[in-house]
């Protein structure tokens, strides 16, 4: 098995920088390591909302991301400081870390939506995994999309894509796995 390449980005959380931090990104994965095709689209995808969510709910700081590639995956991993993750659910919030030890095993519907249903089953107080379930034909209506639209985003770009708030440190890291199949890589990384 080929060594895992990686590179690390740092984004200092202004709006001018977003863009061309998604690019490097993507620069790194498709000449750096031949990533292309959906896969890319999908990697573009994936840092474009976790960036825009380090925007819009971070407390300062900076967010680093990290980008693996193996034989097999793309993973993007999103760590920083700023506000835990919040999700409502039959009008109920849920904040970060949850309340007591009792939480794994539950599955807490985010929302249904143009066909599909986003859900977090929750693995302890601290962490999650958000899983998507396709319901029905896809609807466009692009007027009314949900709060939580670019979870939604990320959880079906993904094979896997999970939430864990450290408490001793107050750090989010949100990982991203993308499976490489139908990506043409170059052999070096076989």
């Amino acid at each position: 098995m080929a060594a895992t390449v990686s590179k690390q980005l740092t984004f200092n959380h202004t709006a001018d920088e977003l863009y061309p931090l998604v690019l490097e990104g993507v620069d790194f994965l498709q000449h750096g390591a031949g990533v292309a095709g959906d896969t890319l689209t999908k990697v573009k995808l994936v840092l474009m909302e976790l960036l825009t969510n380090a925007l819009k709910h971070s407390d300062g700081g900076k967010t680093e991301i990290e980008l693996y590639l193996d034989p097999e995956n793309i993973t993007i991993k999103k760590n920083d400081t700023g506000n835990p993750l919040v999700v409502y659910s039959g009008g109920i919030k849920h904040e970060w870390p949850l309340p007591g030890n009792h939480q794994a095993g539950r599955t807490v519907c985010v929302y249904s939506w143009n066909g599909c249903n986003l859900s977090i089953a929750l693995k302890n107080n601290c962490r999650a995994e958000f899983l998507v379930e396709e319901t029905g034909p896809e609807q466009t209506d692009l007027l009314n999309l949900p709060e939580h639209f670019g979870l939604m985003i990320i959880a079906r770009a993904c094979s896997s894509f999970e939430y864990e708030f450290e408490i001793d440190t107050c750090k989010n890291e949100f990982t991203a796995v993308i499976p490489l199949a139908g990506s043409a890589i170059n052999d070096k990384y076989d």
